[in-house]
């Protein structure tokens, strides 16, 4: 399945590859990552409204999407279905009854390292015991359609599903130099300590709460610092 639009999941690469690295992995620990296409069709034009706090992510951070999908009315839904072509695959999150009684799922994610075996995976309805895939780096589709799973007695068709929203979110790594940083200002309303580092007139770094790194080109970093204050979940003013 595709979705009418495309979403660029835009990883930002380390300076540096460590030979033989493990991949860093996207992780939904409450889905499980199935290869290939939904089994199934979009029968419904009604698609589920999804949101999240920032679309800015640092690795290893749980981010949450607050996905609604009381507008979906065509069809029953007991699944979310995150579609990943890209990554070859989709992640498929069975939803329990009373999030089907109250029409929405928060739905956690990550992108970091993650080792065969961890117990992260806590939704494993199909024995597969997958619940993450390898990242690649470069652009991928991320879309979030409601689906109704058929009834095991009559599978033809497979999955109904909803109309797909989609979103845009980029993940920043670690910085590539480490160096005097210094606290910079920052309004009273922004909830996050903040460190500019700027090795070079060419190059800068924000760091936030000592963990996640923004980076720009030195030259001009005023969009940077509005992702940062959009990270931290207030608005940058310079006045």
């Amino acid at each position: 399945m595709r979705f009418h639009r495309r979403v660029l999941l835009v990883l930002l690469p380390a300076l540096a590859l460590i030979a033989c690295a493990a991949p860093d992995q996207l992780v939904v620990p409450i889905g499980v990552f199935v290869s290939g296409a939904p089994d199934g069709a979009v029968v419904s034009v009604q698609a589920p409204v999804v949101t999240t706090p920032t679309t800015t992510w640092g690795k290893e951070v749980t981010y949450t999407w607050h996905v609604d999908f009381t507008s979906v009315q065509e069809i029953p839904v007991d699944e979310i279905v995150i579609d990943v072509p890209d990554l070859e695959g989709h992640f498929v999150v069975p939803l329990e009854p009373e999030e089907i009684a109250a029409g929405s799922i928060d739905v956690p994610m990550w992108v970091g390292s993650q080792e065969a075996g961890e117990t992260v995976c806590q939704r494993d309805y199909r024995g597969i015991g997958t619940c993450y895939t390898p990242m690649t780096q470069g652009t991928t589709d991320l879309g979030f359609a409601a689906g109704n799973e058929p009834d095991p007695a009559a599978p033809e068709g497979g999955i109904g599903l909803s109309a797909g929203s989609v979103v845009e979110i980029a993940v920043v790594g670690s910085p590539p130099t480490s160096g005097a940083c210094a606290e910079t200002w920052m309004p009273a309303s922004c909830a996050c300590t903040v460190e500019a580092c700027c090795p070079s007139t060419e190059q800068c770094w924000y760091e936030v709460n000592g963990s996640t790194w923004f980076p720009c080109d030195g030259a001009d970093c005023m969009g940077t610092i509005q992702a940062v204050a959009a990270f931290c979940g207030c608005s940058f003013d310079e006045g």
